[in-house]
């Protein structure tokens, strides 16, 4: 399948995917194309010459739009995989910075302001530049791939995925929370800062939502000594807005570890569209800290935001 591009990153689920890639004889060409680092004119060659990216990634100018679909077109591609994780110390700080962001734009090529400027300004600068980019590979007849179709042992299954069930109150519950949810990130959230919406649920009331990740997100609950905690657990669906396959929610070891230290009973994702970074010990770490994870069944959300949301994705 060497039709296949891969958008990578630098963290563990670039490293995965790679790994699997390699064993099951998948062939792709892997691009990176993210705008890093401040004050630096080309920010994408400092981390692709780090030891972080082996070797082989080919670095695009995440600006140059007429670039990207000048190589696009070259490598024949035909499909895509988002492979989002990155370093947040080095992403979300800086592209949530409008004054930063606002000097990167300004090495877009013509075609890059073409897009860019056609995407919804009620949006945060660097969702408009991820939709963008978006829009740039739908032009170009470039499909977005699921992880459950390339790397489906990425992906949770339906149901119980661990030796803890989750309660059967809070499995009913789901239809009706994933709808709340997604009013309540529009009512409070005008201009959207990530393409991911998760919150914190406990006795069927939102108790708190994410703006700037989910990491941040639990660890803030876990500071609130003050709250009582009945079942509490982390509701991470695709986001409304959005293509999941555009964004596939990711969960791990380290969503495991800060749940437990935050006092959360339990995890609450979508099935087909999540992908759990280093499985068998994501697996082992809820079993030992006697937690659920529950996948809802990815037909019956969709169905439920295309039932409730008018601008939902097909």
């Amino acid at each position: 399948m060497s039709s296949l591009a891969v958008i990578s990153g630098t963290g563990a689920l670039s490293e995965q995917v790679r790994k699997v890639a390699e064993e099951t004889s998948l062939l792709y060409t892997e691009y990176f194309i993210k705008p890093l680092l401040p004050n630096l004119e080309e920010p994408w060659r400092t981390l692709y010459k780090s030891k972080k990216l082996s070797a082989g990634i080919l670095g695009l100018h995440p600006f140059k739009f007429s670039e990207i679909e000048e190589q696009l077109r070259k490598d024949r591609i035909q499909s895509i995989y988002f492979c989002g994780d990155f370093p947040k110390s080095q992403y979300f700080r800086v592209l949530m910075q409008q004054k930063i962001f606002g000097r990167l734009i300004r090495l877009g090529d013509k075609k890059f302001n073409q897009f860019f400027d056609a995407t919804n300004n009620g949006f945060a600068d660097p969702i408009r530049y991820y939709l963008a980019l978006v829009n740039l590979l739908d032009s170009l007849g470039i499909k977005p791939m699921f992880a459950r179709d390339l790397f489906p042992s990425f992906v949770t299954q339906e149901g119980d995925a661990g030796r803890i069930h989750a309660p059967p109150a809070i499995v009913a519950s789901l239809p009706n929370l994933l709808v709340t949810l997604g009013r309540h990130i529009d009512i409070i959230s005008p201009q959207r800062v990530n393409l991911s919406q998760a919150a914190i649920v406990d006795s069927g009331v939102i108790v708190e939502v994410e703006t700037t990740g989910t990491d941040q997100l639990i660890d803030s609950y876990g500071t609130k000594s003050l709250i009582k905690r009945r079942i509490p657990f982390l509701l991470k669906p695709p986001s409304v807005d959005f293509n999941p396959a555009l964004d596939q929610p990711t969960i791990g070891p380290t969503t495991v570890t800060k749940c437990m230290r935050a006092k959360i009973a339990g995890i609450v994702v979508c099935a087909e569209t999540t992908i759990v970074i280093d499985k068998k010990q994501t697996l082992q770490l809820l079993d030992q800290a006697e937690m659920f994870l529950y996948s809802i069944p990815f037909r019956q959300l969709a169905q439920v935001y295309r039932e409730n949301f008018d601008h939902t994705w097909e």
